[in-house]
């Protein structure tokens, strides 16, 4: 048996669990979709294609959709703020972005309602990358150490906990800001000592390394950072209006995350066949690392894309407590399991 085979049956042993609940449940109108007309559903992604993604392509490519009646096109933005800008004016259906920005965005304008309807980043996969051999080995190192990112980004705000579960002083370290095509180029160049970009792009930091160089991280969300990442998100008008489509949407995607983690070679062709820029190599290794955001706790016992209520009330406090945005609603009102049971 080749070492292929040998993870592919163990990722798939480990996902069975996770995934179980996927193939339990069923709705009353999926099972005359097939005959019907296909209801076309648009889902706009916070970023450009990657690897992270090819989950719901693996869906689409399996039928899974198609099965539940929907003709799905995929738009990959430029953004959190772009896919959020789409689904308020109803140019997409459902959206995969960043739950801290939904919350932020619903503090400061609260129409239209949006609500998650999965978890897909159980945890902030907001990753620190450094060079290795320049002294930084805990995370307590990166006091009186210049830190480059994005401007907007929430990564400073979250530093605060990251520091305060690590038993440091954030003052003490200074943050930089970059574009974000330049900023990876700082840290690797010695301008910045860490660089704060999502965990998915460690592939591509890897591959522009030169020889004897390697880089080290620390991840938000494995280091005391206990809130949410990213979620499927649609309005408040669609859910209410449209929920059973909606669950089943929601069911199918999951069954695609299921099958894509499990064997994310055939993940990453499901995508690549798309977008033949990419590159295969890494953006299956873009999703093995994104199946690991994707599945805590809570996704081991309830399946794939349950929330957790009490780490959704401490994503919600960290919005309006640490980043000072008042929401005049509370977290329950944001987010639904409906889809899983």
């Amino acid at each position: 048996m080749s070492q292929h085979d040998g993870n592919l049956i163990r990722r798939r042993s480990i996902i069975q669990g996770v995934g179980a609940s996927v193939s339990l449940i069923s709705f009353p109108f999926i099972n005359s979709a097939i005959s019907q007309t296909l209801t076309p559903i648009t889902m706009a992604i916070q970023w450009v294609p990657r690897g992270e993604y090819a989950t719901y392509y693996m869906a689409r490519e399996k039928g899974y959709y198609k099965e539940r009646g929907f003709d799905v096109t995929f738009k990959h933005m430029l953004g959190n703020a772009l896919a959020f800008q789409a689904l308020s004016s109803g140019n997409a259906d459902i959206i995969h972005a960043d739950l801290l920005q939904m919350l932020m965005l619903q503090g400061r304008a609260p129409d239209p309602q949006m609500r998650s309807l999965a978890v897909v980043g159980d945890k902030l996969n907001i990753s620190l990358f450094f060079q290795k051999g320049k002294g930084i080995n805990k995370p307590s190192d990166l006091e009186n150490r210049t830190i480059v990112d994005s401007p907007g980004s929430t990564a400073p705000a979250m530093y605060k906990i990251f520091a305060k579960a690590n038993g440091f002083d954030p003052n003490k370290t200074v943050w930089k800001n970059a574009a974000g095509n330049a900023k990876v180029a700082l840290m690797l160049q010695g301008e910045a000592d860490a660089v704060a970009i999502g965990l998915p792009a460690k592939p591509s930091i890897d591959s522009k390394l030169p020889n004897g160089q390697e880089i080290g991280f620390f991840t938000f969300g494995d280091h005391g950072v206990n809130v949410y990442g990213d979620g499927l998100i649609t309005t408040e008008k669609n859910w209410r209006e449209r929920p059973d489509a909606m669950k089943a949407f929601v069911q199918a995607t999951m069954k695609g995350c299921k099958d894509a983690f499990a064997d994310p070679v055939a993940g990453a062709a499901s995508m690549v066949k798309h977008y033949p820029e990419m590159d295969r190599a890494l953006s299956v290794k873009e999703l093995d690392l994104i199946r690991d955001v994707a599945i805590g706790k809570t996704q081991k016992e309830k399946g794939l894309g349950f929330h957790d209520p009490v780490k959704f009330k401490a994503t919600h406090d960290v919005v309006t407590g640490l980043l000072g945005q008042p929401i005049a609603k509370p977290s329950t009102d944001f987010f639904t399991n409906a889809a899983f049971t």
